[in-house]
């Protein structure tokens, strides 16, 4: 199970999102005028202001939700306009459009933003008398850009489905050792406390009959019982072992049989075993606590990450918490602690778990 989460975090290192840098490599042909005529201290000023405003811009729009990816690509094509009346190659920033409007979800939002943005560059180009062989020149590889990061995001969206689809595969193989388990647990069970009845019935009858018989069911009863205990021992590990996806789905059904609405915002982080259960039991936990304790009406669990952490927030809006933690909370933060993370609790209004485990 670790190599599979250990190949799909590789995988997602080679997806979209994480090669703004490399893109910035492109920028040195903004500079390639400067080859043939040196550039006034006016185009130096110019070419320091734009960088300095376009590359925080130029990260933004691989993180900006598809709502904002608009208003980033035309922010770039300004750039283009910008840059258009001095010795620049404002081509530059029209092919970034160009390769930000590839990453659109969808196509003909995406084919008519990079239209808008072929409009604003050739008038642009043709109000500040740029020459029509580097207009020509940027709209033909700002076109082929456009056609290839198109097939990139969508060879990359196929490529998270298949990771997805893995994932939701090792979960449900989970989900059906663990309902075998169960089902070897509750055979095993029945016939160990049956005989266990029978013999115990046999033992007490013979008592005083044949004690010596009675003695021998006695001891096959401790024999069996220890053997039963041994075996549900080892089935019980493997049905308390839980994920952060199943353990979300058991608090649906459970938070919507108490009528308490339950809320899940951000995207579920992918976490190695120990973080994952730690996560689960966190949730088990607190909903546990709501169930039974809290009067409730309303429960959200929030997901979220930076470079360095995987943050997971809990919190309703109960009334009668009474500022005393239990020893499930306790040991709760005790186990994120094991694991080089932390969890907070807070029960002023209502009981809010914030906890936050390495990004590994």
């Amino acid at each position: 199970m670790k190599t599979n989460q250990t190949n799909e975090q590789e995988q997602n290192k080679r997806l979209l999102g994480n090669k703004p840098t490399f893109y910035l490599v492109y920028l040195v042909f903004y500079f390639v005028p400067w080859l043939f005529l040196a550039p006034t201290a006016v185009d130096i000023a110019v070419a320091l202001l734009v960088l300095a405003l376009f590359v925080p811009i130029h990260y933004w729009s691989f993180r900006a939700k598809d709502r904002y990816k608009p208003v980033t690509i035309i922010l770039i094509e300004l750039f283009a306009v910008v840059s258009a009346p001095f010795h620049l190659g404002f081509g530059v920033f029209h092919i970034y459009a160009a390769a930000q409007a590839g990453f659109v979800p969808k196509l003909k939002l995406s084919a008519s933003l990079l239209t808008l943005c072929c409009l604003i560059f050739v008038g642009s180009g043709y109000a500040f008398q740029r020459s029509w062989i580097e207009m020509g020149f940027g709209l033909v590889m700002a076109m082929f850009v456009w056609i290839s990061c198109l097939t990139e995001f969508e060879k990359d969206k196929k490529q998270r489905v298949l990771i997805r689809e893995r994932e939701l595969d090792r979960q449900q193989a989970s989900l059906n050792e663990r309902e075998r388990i169960a089902g070897d647990l509750h055979d095993l069970l029945g016939h160990t406390l049956t005989m266990v009845a029978l013999k115990s019935e046999i033992a007490s009858k013979l008592m005083d009959k044949d004690p010596e018989r009675a003695k021998q069911e006695i001891r096959e009863i401790n024999q069996e019982s220890r053997s039963a205990l041994k075996n549900v021992r080892a089935a019980v590990s493997g049905i308390t072992s839980t994920t952060l996806v199943q353990e979300i789905e058991n608090a649906r059904t459970a938070l919507e049989a108490a009528k308490v609405q339950f809320e899940v915002k951000g995207v579920i982080p992918t976490l190695n075993i120990e973080q994952d259960k730690a996560a689960s039991l966190a949730v088990r936990e607190a909903v546990t606590n709501v169930v039974r304790h809290s009067d409730a009406t309303h429960v959200k669990l929030t997901f979220s990450c930076d470079k360095t952490s995987h943050f997971v927030v809990f919190e309703d809006n109960g009334s009668n918490a009474n500022g005393k933690e239990g020893s499930g909370l306790i040991g709760l933060k005790r186990r994120f602690e094991n694991i080089g993370g932390k969890a907070v609790v807070h029960m002023l209004n209502g009981v809010k778990i914030e906890a936050q485990l390495p990004v590994i």
